[in-house]
C-alpha cells in the first residue's frame, strides 16, 4: 500500500488500452512515423505501456479514456486524457521526463507502472514549470522532474482542463 492513489486493473482493461497502444504503433508504422519518445525502448512496448498508464490515469480521475490513433502529433488533438498529458516509468523511482517541444500550458502526469497490474498516478506539474531541470545524462537529454517534485494528484485542476 502506498500514499498515493493506486489504481488495480483487470486484465481485460490491461487487454483493451493495451490494444489501443498496439494499434498506435502498427499505424505509425504503416505511415512511417518515427516516435521520439520511444528512444530508450522498443516503440511497441512504449506505445503499450504507456496507452496503459493512459487508461488508468482516466480511471483515477474519472474521464473518458479515447486512444488517439492515426495523428502526426499528439499537440493536433487533446492531451492524452481531456488536456491531460500521461508519461509512465517502470523505474519504482523514475521521475516524469519533459521535452523542450512539450506543452507549456498543459499538466502533465507520471504514472507508476513498476507494480503492473497497479497503476500508480505519482503527481503532476505544468509543462511550463517542469522545464527547469535539464539534464544531458538521461537516455535522451531532457527536463527531469523527480517523484518529490511533482504536485499531489488531488490538486489537479481536473475541471480546468476538460474545458
Amino acid at each position: 500500500m502506498s500514499d498515493y492513489p493506486e489504481v488495480e486493473l483487470s486484465k481485460w482493461e490491461i487487454v483493451h488500452a493495451g490494444n489501443g497502444g498496439m494499434l498506435r504503433q502498427v499505424t505509425a508504422l504503416e505511415n512511417r512515423l518515427h516516435d521520439p519518445d520511444a528512444h530508450h525502448r522498443d516503440p511497441m512496448e512504449a506505445h503499450v505501456s504507456g496507452a496503459i498508464a493512459e487508461y488508468a490515469v482516466s480511471l483515477h480521475l474519472g474521464i473518458p479514456w479515447h486512444p488517439q490513433v492515426g495523428i502526426r502529433w499528439a499537440g493536433e488533438v487533446d492531451g492524452d486524457v481531456g488536456k491531460i498529458e500521461v508519461r509512465s516509468t517502470h523505474l519504482p523511482h523514475g521521475g516524469l521526463i519533459l521535452h523542450p517541444y512539450s506543452f507549456d500550458d498543459r499538466p502533465y502526469v507520471l504514472v507508476l507502472s513498476y507494480r503492473a497490474p497497479i497503476y500508480v498516478p505519482r503527481g503532476w506539474v505544468w509543462g511550463r514549470e517542469g522545464k527547469r531541470n535539464w539534464r544531458n545524462d538521461l537516455p535522451r537529454p531532457g527536463y527531469l522532474n523527480k517523484p518529490g517534485w511533482l504536485h499531489p494528484m488531488e490538486t489537479l485542476p481536473v475541471q480546468a482542463v476538460l474545458a
